[in-house]
């Protein structure tokens, strides 16, 4: 708010805000200040997610059918004991989806388009004392009508490189 009080644009990194109403308030005062507003994913200009999006645009893969992404994270209890808005609604927004996974999903949505849609499911499992999911999957169907699964969790001892996945009728792609 500060920022645009003071003329300056604001750039946000992942994501904008955890609650609607705050989105709307940093939207509003932006608005009200004259001042650019946007929301940044850096995970979008690696080298590698950049040739998976041009290859998918130039049709390399043929038609794309399906896709998938995982984070499959080990996070100790000490990590959410460790910091008071760790695991909690109101100051980290989520769990594995909104703070390990995020980059994840923003990948696949800016691959594959969006999303038709959206089924899933999620738990808490290996942690205590947290209000939040440490484990997740999602079913998606994007508009273009290929199908995604979206697997994000802190559960998963000892833990795994986060990948991503694009496959078509002609190729595939996997980041690791």
């Amino acid at each position: 708010f500060a920022a645009a009080a003071a003329g300056k644009h604001v750039v946000v990194e992942k994501p904008l805000e955890i609650t609607l109403q705050r989105c709307d308030d940093i939207i509003n005062a932006c608005a009200k200040h004259g001042v650019k507003l946007c929301t940044i994913f850096p995970s979008r200009f690696s080298p590698a997610n950049m040739a998976m999006k041009a290859a998918i645009e130039s049709g390399r893969f043929g038609r794309i059918t399906l896709a998938d992404t995982y984070v499959k994270w080990w996070r100790t209890q000490e990590y959410y004991d460790g910091g008071g808005w760790r695991g909690t609604w109101a100051l980290d927004g989520g769990g594995a989806y909104m703070n390990q996974a995020i980059h994840n999903v923003d990948l696949l949505l800016w691959l594959m388009g969006p999303a038709a849609s959206v089924c899933g499911l999620t738990a808490t499992l290996a942690h205590e004392r947290i209000e939040v999911e440490d484990t997740a999957v999602a079913a998606i169907r994007f508009r273009s009508g290929a199908l995604g699964v979206l697997t994000a969790t802190t559960s998963v001892h000892p833990g795994y490189p986060k990948q991503i996945a694009v496959h078509g009728d002609k190729g595939s792609a996997v980041i690791e």
